[in-house]
């Protein structure tokens, strides 16, 4: 049986605990890649595996991993745009798909935000949903909006 190449994002205080199980599954999981917008703690998260590929974003290593673990996975970044934007009086983010690359069965998609008519993030994804909250997480991040 081969094993899944896995790329952890976010190697903050979660990751210790994903490392842990990563461990006990390690006949069916290959770490291959550590990505964190801090590059030391990426370096740190290699480096309990050894040979693990840094990164500081996620893009840099989509074609070296096969499924992806996150501090993040269940963070709603659509929903804390919306929240933002409605707070401040900015109405609702649109989404628009830019582009999607590669054979139907192995998509890319490229989604851009827009608040106001003022152009925001982008976020790349294997699904419309995945690259809007990319789209949505990197807008938050432009806008300096803590969450």
């Amino acid at each position: 049986m081969s094993k899944v190449r896995l790329g952890l994002v976010g190697c903050g205080g979660m990751s210790k605990s994903h490392m842990r199980r990563f461990h006990t599954l390690g006949s069916r999981l290959d770490l291959v890649a550590a990505v964190d917008v801090v590059e030391e703690r990426a370096a740190a998260a290699a480096e309990l595996v050894g040979g693990a590929r840094v990164a500081t974003d996620y893009r840099e290593i989509l074609d070296d991993v096969e499924q992806f673990a996150s501090d993040e996975a269940f963070f709603n970044y659509k929903s804390a745009l919306l929240e933002w934007t409605q707070g401040e009086g900015k109405g609702h983010p649109v989404y628009s798909v830019k582009s999607e690359q590669g054979p139907d069965h192995k998509k890319t998609f490229v989604v851009e935000v827009t608040v106001q008519g003022q152009r925001f993030g982008k976020g790349m994804g294997k699904n419309k949903k995945s690259a809007e909250q990319m789209a949505a997480k990197e807008t938050l991040n432009l806008l300096d909006v803590g969450i």
